[in-house]
This record gives structure tokens, sequence and C-alpha cells, in this order.
């Protein structure tokens, strides 16, 4: 029987642990296979811990090892963690350093440096300690030419301001001067000079450096990928909780320390953001670069002095911690004339419009970071909008202006809305779909800001453009809904899956609405019935064939009826039993309102009627109840389909069933399956042994009606009545996923009311 992977890699393991320590002329076999066999497997699968800690600490740096240097190399080169590197491998990393008898070859010791570096970022928090408690013992290793380039490398990624000493900086200038400025010496003169400019001066830092790029970012490449398929096999149940992973981020970055980009690869230096830099820090001052947990962030809150450099803060997160917690009005004014200067520089021509778009991604992480859109940002981005293209970083542009403040929607349309929507918009329904999102997205911004401020003013404000902008959308999503269906029945279209995409669109945003409406704000409960969407897109969505679709339609039409009760339940001089009358056939949620209120909640009336008619009262189309529109279908058109309807095979079914729950299109699959699961339980009672059931002698052939199941009770079937079918059923579609049709016949029918209350 062949054996798991990690079972053959931990046999593997074992035997050349122990072939390593005898010579190669007393051994009985070759470890040539074994070395070879092991590296596939090992590149393949990666190396658990154990098996990691092994091959470090018991072949690779232990004293008396036989194995000769190419195995060794081979080794170090498919050492791919498989989880976290723990503290103990690092150690032996360390202690196997430098010149002697007892220590690998030099050529092996910079490998193992290298492999440092390579899985830097999955060293775990204790092992993080141990390479900087650890930093005098690699600094003093500096003086070996085999492993320096390695070594400057690592003390490079972990070199914080209290690494950085005197003697230290000394000790480097002495040793350069003696070999001759070595690139990498010089390297990490230059991180050195980054914590004390003042100290460091002269030609130390002039000439060539080492850039210190990432050794092999397809090796990293690999072990992300490696890692990746442990956690997915872990989660899916097929590796064990002992061998599953916890897949880490960016070990080394936790978001209370300072960005460090040695690489000059970065975000910030793409766009000539500089790095965080105190200049002319004393010793007991506290700067930014000595931070580096949260604990330590906190303690030193107060005393922290600011970097000379403030515009990073677009680019580091702790600087923007910092200024959250620690408001300046002097440091935002200086990153407003900085960002003020590009634009300006890129207005006049002096700049390149490149340099614009590369700043734009460290903007908008800026952006999202901090919740914020200072005003000079205003500026910057009109200077983008009036030369994109629409398509070139589009959703960097449409993320960060959707954290424009909407406080008056009329001018943020005129200032912002309207040249993004001239630069976007185009012949497709996909930018009129792209835009629908960006709308949708500052829609949430608005109900995350109403939820943070009780100014009753700013409130009032953003109800008032909070109307406005729905009412704008509400024309593009007619225009999209018309677009997307005229696109997926055109013959060149390859599926109508775009007109399924704008229907979820249209349900995001509307639901986006029903969220502002929950939180019962009386300046946006006085313009709810405005809020209500177009009859086009209900309709629409009523009649689409998506169970998932009409089930989140219904969803959205309960929660605005709960935002038009609770809105007529604060209107002046209205009774309590008139604020808690329900919308049904009998009883129009519509007094006392205005002319125009009134029609505006007669429309809406008229959205749950035409629903109740379809589902639950089997008169589709019908226009004669109260308030009832006929799903706004011409008397003519309903005529014909009668009469379309009559001439199938099932003369029985009239139009007006035909869009029941247990006739519709859209539901009907899951209405008899309800019926058959009903029909399986009666069966396996009567087939219990101590059953005094009778068994069933004929199954519903659906589709269910009430005059069928009385029909069916009487030839032996399943014994059911209609109201007790239709209850269940709402209650099955609720487990299926499907809730808002249920929420919304709860919330509408009268009946259905009395029945939940009293049963509750």
């Amino acid at each position: 029987m062949d054996m798991e992977p990690d079972e053959e890699i931990t046999t593997l393991v074992g035997d050349l642990a122990q072939a390593a320590r005898v010579p190669a002329k007393r051994r009985l076999f070759s470890v040539k296979s074994t070395v070879e066999r092991l590296t596939s497997l090992a590149y393949e699968h990666g190396l658990r811990p154990d098996d990691l800690r092994t091959i470090v600490a018991d072949i690779l740096t232990a004293p008396g090892i036989f194995l000769d240097q190419a195995s060794l190399g081979s080794l170090v080169r498919n050492l791919y963690p498989s989880s976290a590197v723990a503290e103990d491998v690092v150690l032996a990393v360390i202690g196997c350093l430098g010149q002697g008898q007892l220590k690998p070859p030099l050529p092996v010791q910079a490998l193992l440096l290298r492999w440092l570096v390579l899985v830097y970022h999955v060293l775990s928090a204790p092992a993080l300690a141990v390479l900087s408690r650890s930093y005098a013992v690699l600094f003093n290793l500096l003086d070996t030419a085999g492993t320096r380039p390695q070594l400057c490398h690592v003390l490079v990624l972990i070199t914080r301001r209290k690494h950085v000493r005197p003697f230290r900086i000394q000790a480097i200038l002495g040793l350069s001067r003696q070999i001759g400025h070595d690139p990498s010496l010089v390297g990490l003169l230059r991180v050195f000079k980054n914590y004390y400019p003042e100290v460091i001066v002269g030609d130390a830092t002039r000439g060539r450096a080492s850039p210190f790029k990432h050794p092999d970012p397809i090796w990293r490449t690999h072990l992300d990928d490696i890692r990746l398929k442990r956690q997915q096999n872990r989660l899916e149940g097929r590796n064990g909780g002992a061998n599953g992973i916890d897949l880490l981020d960016d070990a080394p970055y936790n978001g209370f320390r300072v960005r460090q980009d040695t690489s000059g690869r970065g975000r910030a230096s793409k766009s000539a953001i500089p790095a965080v830099h105190t200049i002319h820090a004393q010793e007991e001052s506290v700067t930014l670069e000595e931070i580096d947990s949260a604990a330590g962030f906190v303690q030193h809150l107060e005393i922290i002095e600011l970097p000379n450099q403030l515009v990073a803060v677009l680019a580091d997160p702790l600087l923007q911690k910092l200024l959250l917690l620690r408001p300046s009005d002097e440091a935002f004014a200086r990153v407003d004339r900085w960002l003020e200067a590009c634009v300006t520089s890129s207005a006049s021509g002096d700049g390149s419009k490149d340099e614009l778009m590369d700043l734009l991604e460290v903007v908008h992480d800026y952006i999202a970071s901090t919740q914020m859109f200072p005003p000079i940002f205003h500026n910057f981005f009109g200077e983008i909008l009036a030369h994109w293209n629409g398509k070139d970083k589009k959703t960097l542009i449409l993320e960060s202006l959707a954290f424009v403040p909407l406080t008056n929607f009329s001018e943020t349309y005129k200032a912002t809305y309207e040249l993004l929507e001239a630069r976007l918009l185009n012949n497709e329904a996909s930018s009129q779909l792209d835009l629908l999102s960006f709308y949708t997205l500052v829609l949430r911004q608005q109900a995350i800001a109403m939820m943070a401020t009780d100014n009753s003013d700013i409130a009032a404000r953003a109800a008032g453009s909070i109307q406005a902008l729905v009412q704008h959308v509400n024309g593009l999503v007619l225009a999209l809904i018309q677009n997307s269906v005229v696109y997926s029945t055109s013959p060149t279209a390859a599926s109508g899956g775009v007109s399924t995409l704008a229907l979820l669109a249209v349900l995001d945003f509307y639901e986006e609405v029903t969220a502002i409406l929950a939180l019962r704000r009386d300046n946006v409960l006085a313009c709810v019935q405005e809020l209500i969407p177009p009859p086009t897109a209900v309709y629409t969505l009523h009649f689409h064939q998506s169970a998932a679709i009409v089930s989140r339609l219904y969803s959205i039409l309960a929660n605005y009826k709960r935002g038009l009760e609770a809105a007529m339940s604060r209107r002046p001089g209205r009774s309590a039993a008139a604020a808690l009358a329900q919308i049904d056939r009998s009883q129009p949620l519509a007094l006392p309102l205005t002319d125009h209120e009134r029609a505006r909640v007669n429309l809406f009336n008229g959205y749950l009627m035409d629903v109740c008619n379809c589902l639950w009262r089997s008169r589709a189309f019908s226009s004669t109840d109260t308030n009832a529109l006929g799903c706004r279908v011409d008397g003519a058109v309903v005529g014909r389909l009668s009469g379309y309807v009559q001439g199938l095979l099932d003369r029985d079914l009239p139009l007006a069933a035909a869009f029941s729950l247990s006739h519709s299109p859209t539901l009907c699959l899951q209405a008899i399956s309800y019926l058959r699961h009903l029909e399986d339980d009666a069966m396996e009672a009567a087939g219990a042994d101590d059953s005094t059931v009778q068994p069933l002698e004929r199954r519903h052939a659906g589709p269910v009606t009430q005059a069928a199941l009385l029909r069916l009770a009487d030839s032996g079937g399943l014994r059911v009545t209609w109201q007790a079918y239709r209850s269940g059923l709402l209650v099955h579609l609720e487990k299926q996923g499907l809730g808002g049709i249920a929420s919304l016949m709860y919330n509408t029918m009268k009946n259905l009311m009395n029945a939940r209350a009293s049963s509750g």
C-alpha cells in the first residue's frame, strides 16, 4: 500500500538523518536517490514542522555530518515549510554560522541565510523575536566574506532603531574602508542612516549599494501555493487537524510597524511618497520607527515624535493610526500642500499624468484605511478625471470617489459625479453596471456616516441627499434594465449573463436603501415614499425566473413596508391603531398624506397587492382590487395571454392562477418538492412497527390546488388542508434560503399575520 506524501517524507527524513552520520564509504546504500526523492516530495507538498526541524537541526546544521555539499545545497533549496517556521529552526540556523571544523561549509551557511530571507514572511512571532535578540551575533559575523551579502540582507530586514548604535556604525565604516566599499555594507549603512541621518555623513553611503531585492520571487510564489493548497486540504478535512496550517499574511508587518520598502519597488517609491523617517531624534525620544507592536504603540502614543515627511501618511498605516488618534491640523495642512503641488504641476504640464495615476494607488489605500476624503482630494481627482479614459484603474477611482462627502447631492453631482459619468458611460450595459455599483457604494458610505453622527442638521442634509441620489439612480436602473434585456435577447449574445448581473446589481442598490430605512432616522422616514423603486424595476424582477432574485425583491418590499409603517407612526396626529394598520386589500397605509405622498404610497400598495394577487390569491393581473395595478399590463395583453393559456393542454389552468406558489415557473419546483417531502414523511410514519397510520394509496401528480388536495384525501392520498399546505410551504421556502417570500407574505396578508401571532 502506498504511503501518504507526508508519511513518506517523514520516513525519508529519518533514513537520511541516520545515513548522514555515517561516512560515505561505510554506508550500505547511496543517499543520492533518497535526497532526490525527498527534495521532490518537499517541492510538491512542502514540509511539516517536525520534518523541517529534523532536516535543519539534525542534518544541515548538526556537527559530524558526512553528506556532500551538493546534497546539502539541494536540501536547502527545497526547504518549503507548510506552516509558520518555529523559533528553534531559526535558532539552529543562527547557531551554525561562523567558521570552524564543526560548522557547515560557508556556501551552505550562505544558502541558509538566503533561506531565512525567502521564508521571512512566514516566520512565527517567536522566530522573529529570536532574530531580533540575535542581532549582535549576526552583526559580529559581517567580517566573513562568504556569507556577508546574505547576512546583510537578513540584518536589513530585522534592523530597528534600537539596533542602530554608534559603535555599530563605526564598525561598519571601518570594515567598509578595509574591504573597499562592499555594496552589501553600503546598503546596510544606508538603512542605518534612515534612523540617524545626522550621524552618518560624508562619502560613506555613496557609490554602488546592494538593492536587497527578494532573492527568488518564483520560489516564494511556489511556497505560497503549497501553503494555500495545505490550507484548502485542511478546510476540506482531508489532511487532519494536526497537519493543517494557518495561512499567514505578511507576518513581519502587522499594521503596528513602520512599512520599510528596502527594495525601492513598492507603491510608495513608485509614486514618490517618502518613507517614514524621523530626523534629529534623541536617545530619550520615541519615534515611529521604534514601534513594533500594538502594545508599544499604545504605551508611547502621547510622546511619539512625528516624522519629518508627513506626506508619508498616505502610504504608511502606522502613521495613519497616529494622526487619527492624535490629529494635527498642521500635519494635514502639510499633506494638503504636497498634494496640491503635485496636482498643480500636472495641470501646468510640468508633471506627467502617469505620476498622478501612480499616486492614485496610494491615495486609494489612504482613503480606504482612514475612511476619510480630505477636501484637497477633490482637486486631485478632478485632475485625474479630466484626462481619464474610463478604463485605467477604474476600480481604484470608483472606490475612492465613493467616500466623497454627500452633504448636497446637486453640488456633489456637478462637482464630481457628472464628470465621472461622462468618462465612465459608453454604449455598453457594462458601463452602466459599473456606475450602479459605484452609487451602491456611495449609499453604503452614507449609511455608515448616518450611523456615526447624532447631529440633526447633518442627518437632515444627508436625508435630502439620499433622496436625490435614489431618484437619480432610479433613471439609471431603468436604462440598465432595458439595455440588459436587449443584450440578453440579442442573437449575438452568448448568454443572458449580463442581464442577471444587472438585476443583481439593482437588488444590491435597493437593499442598501432599505438598510438606511432600518436606521429609523426621522429625516429619512419623512421622505420614505420618495425612495420606493420604479414600477418597471419591480415588475421585471417579480417575473424573473430565478427564485433567489424574486426572494430578494420580496424581502426588499417587506423592508420598505416596515419603513413606511414607521414613517406613518411618527406623523403628528397619527393614532396608534392607524399607525399599526397593515397593508392588505382592505386597509391601505395612506393616511394622513399629501396628494403627492398619497400617490406614491398607493403605488407601493399596488406593488404589494399585485404580488399577493399573483402568489397567494390566484388573481394575477387583477386591477379590480383596491390599489391593485394589474402588474401594469394592459387589459388587451391580459386577454391575449388568457387565450393562449386556455389553448394549452391543461385547459383547467386559468391565467390568474398561473403565477401562484404552486404553478409559478419560478417556484413550482420548490412547491412540489415540499409536497413530496410531506408524502415521504407520511409513508415513513405508516411504515413504523407500532404505527396505526394507514399507508398512502396514491401520490399527488401536481401542481397543487385546493380542489386537488380535497380529491387527493378522498382517494387515499395525503390529508392536508390548503391553508396548512401553503403555510408549511412558506416555512419550507425559508429553510431553502428563500425567506423573502415568507417575509413579504407574513407582513402583508392579514390572515397569515393573525395565524403567526396566535401560534407564537
